[in-house]
């Protein structure tokens, strides 16, 4: 599977993806996944920079909602 990434994402995109595997190990696996299900369905043309790299992990971002009560 890192072959596979690693011809598919630029150098900019698997420095990034590997930043994001330090701080979020999950984010990471669901990220990667979604990449090779990209893959394997034949969706990707070309390799994955950056930019697009970065629109991907947009739609895995967990928004944590706070809520503060006083007393």
């Amino acid at each position: 599977m890192d072959l596979v990434l690693r011809s598919l994402l630029t150098s900019d995109a698997r420095e990034r993806l590997s930043n994001v595997k330090m701080v979020n190990l999950d984010r990471y696996v669901k990220v990667t996944q979604y990449i090779m299900n990209l893959y394997q369905s034949g969706q990707i043309d070309g390799k994955i920079d950056d930019s697009v790299l970065k629109m991907i992990l947009d739609q895995f971002v967990v928004k944590k909602e706070f809520t503060i009560r006083r007393k």
